[in-house]
């Protein structure tokens, strides 16, 4: 029997190497992958067989290990299967346009609630007298009329609805603001709560406006997780143009005892990430300013882009007013928002933004930063807490 080993770069160029010099009643006794010496490139090696007696005669007496045509047929099935999955591939949309149709609807639904607006105050003079003191609360708190007008909508809906003497009045205006209260309830998203996992590694970033409260609730978050959670946490700056904010939150890093580092690049993140795998929870802060055009955004999407999964949180003032925060939101929508981050609540009289752009842009709430103690001036978001402020419970 005359044994001989063979390589190619595919097992195809392989079966015809055997076929050339063996014939077709070789048998395949091994095959295996092996790197040739420029340690990047994989050739396959296939030894295969043949008695002296098949090859001078060209029939094999005993039955073969290993039928090359059956070889021959699984290796085109697979080319087939390949160039199918190659297809299905190509025609699949990358992640930038996925995130340009996000942007684009988030920007059409933008401009419904617009158009809205400028419908006429259909329920003026036919409100129920019972609904009066919770609409002016709900108004007085900044809660837009295209709001109130659907919490109107659902009272008129539910059984029961009564008015009568101003007994009667009281106990149906109890009646529909627990009402009012269930349903904002399901228009309320929040983010699940983060739970740091030993042995693996959760990336947050935070970005928004300049003068926010930034820097000072991400300090907040990471000195809770730290010192509640018993968390491994880092806390990385990713500015290589405002050297003030990353001297804000070194400053926050050194008082917490918690590490700290600085990036200019997209790339640096996974140095970073692979650096101190030992955190469960990294942090990441970023620029203060909303972005004028895409390049603008561009840092924030190369970030995004990296093989591990990275939650984007807007930081929004409750200060600033409601046209400035849609402006925002639509902005950064393009990067993909996870949650939003109220800052700010102890500088503001009212809170129906927080409401306002939960039904407007379908997002969830992560956090709230109610003053400047750190750490003791942040809560989890929750939707008793948002009811709770805007009926003043």
């Amino acid at each position: 029997m005359q044994i001989k080993t063979f390589e190619a770069f595919s097992m195809r160029e392989a079966v015809q190497q055997i076929k050339k010099q063996f014939g077709s009643d070789a048998v395949i006794l091994s095959t295996k992958e092996k790197i040739i010496e420029d340690g990047n490139t994989k050739v396959i090696e296939v030894k295969a067989a043949v008695s002296e007696e098949n090859e001078k005669k060209g029939a094999f007496a005993s039955p073969p290990i290993l039928d090359l045509s059956g070889i021959e047929e699984l290796d085109s099935r697979i080319g087939k299967l390949e160039r199918q999955i190659g297809t299905v591939l190509d025609r699949m949309p990358s992640k930038p346009q996925v995130n340009q149709l996000e942007a684009g609807l988030r920007e059409l639904k933008l401009l419904c609630t617009h158009a809205i607006r400028q419908l006429p105050n259909q329920f003026k003079g036919e409100m129920p007298i019972s609904f009066e003191s919770i609409y002016e609360q709900l108004k007085l708190m900044g809660i837009e009329e295209t709001y109130l007008f659907a919490i109107l909508n659902h009272l008129k809906s539910i059984p029961s609805f009564e008015e009568g003497s101003k007994q009667a009045g009281e106990s149906a205006k109890e009646y529909l603001k627990s009402h009012a209260i269930r349903y904002m309830f399901q228009k309320i998203k929040i983010y699940p709560r983060i739970k740091p996992t030993k042995g693996h590694s959760q990336i947050h970033l935070f970005f928004g406006g300049s003068g926010v409260g930034k820097s000072c609730t991400i300090a907040k978050i990471a000195a809770n997780f730290q010192n509640k959670e018993k968390a491994n946490v880092l806390l990385v700056s990713y500015d290589n143009n405002c050297f003030a904010a990353n001297d804000v939150l070194s400053v926050y890093a050194k008082v917490l005892g918690i590490d700290h580092v600085m990036i200019e690049k997209p790339e640096e993140i996974e140095k970073i990430v692979l650096k101190h795998r030992h955190c469960e929870l990294i942090l990441i802060d970023t620029k203060g300013g909303v972005p004028k055009s895409s390049a603008e955004l561009k840092p924030l999407l190369e970030l995004k882009e990296k093989p591990f999964p990275i939650d984007m949180h807007l930081v929004l003032s409750l200060t600033e007013n409601n046209r400035q925060m849609d402006h925002t939101v639509n902005s950064f929508s393009p990067v993909g928002i996870h949650s939003i981050v109220f800052s700010k609540l102890d500088e503001s009289w009212t809170y129906g933004e927080m409401y306002n752009l939960a039904c407007k842009w379908s997002l969830p709430l992560s956090f709230f930063s109610t003053g400047p103690k750190v750490p003791d001036d942040l809560e989890l978001a929750s939707r008793e807490r948002v009811i709770e402020r805007l009926f003043g419970l």
